[in-house]
C-alpha cells in the first residue's frame, strides 16, 4: 500500500464553465467538481451552460442560493434606529459644531 498523495488542485476556464479540478488519485476515483448556474422551474433545474457529460450519468448536485440584494429603501428602513440607544446624538451634533466654528486641532508650534 502506497502513501496518501496530496490532492492538485486548479482552476481552469472553458466557455461559460468554470471547472473547480480536485484531482485525488486513487485506485476507486477522480473527483471533478464543476460549478455551473442552473435555474430552477418546476421541479426541474435547468442548467444555464452545456455540460459535458454522458447521457444518463449520475452526479452529486450541492446548492448555493444566489442572494440578492436588498432593495436600497428596505435596506435604509431595516437600518434605521438601529443605533438611537447608543448615546446623546443631541450633545454630539454639538460638540462637532462647536469643534467645527472653534477648530478641533491646537495650531502647531513654530
Amino acid at each position: 500500500m502506497s502513501a496518501p498523495r496530496t490532492p492538485r488542485r486548479g482552476l481552469h476556464r472553458t466557455p461559460q464553465v468554470l471547472e473547480s479540478v480536485v484531482a485525488v488519485p486513487s485506485e476507486e476515483k477522480i473527483t471533478v467538481t464543476v460549478h455551473v448556474r442552473a435555474r430552477y422551474s418546476k421541479g426541474v433545474l435547468t442548467p444555464l451552460e452545456p455540460l459535458e457529460l454522458e447521457e444518463g450519468a449520475e452526479v452529486d448536485v450541492s446548492l448555493d442560493r444566489a442572494s440578492r440584494p436588498p432593495e436600497s429603501r428596505d435596506a435604509i428602513l431595516a437600518a434605521s434606529g438601529g443605533w438611537s440607544d447608543l448615546g446623546d446624538w443631541d450633545a454630539f451634533k454639538r460638540i462637532i459644531y462647536e469643534a467645527r466654528l472653534t477648530g478641533s486641532r491646537p495650531w502647531p508650534d513654530r
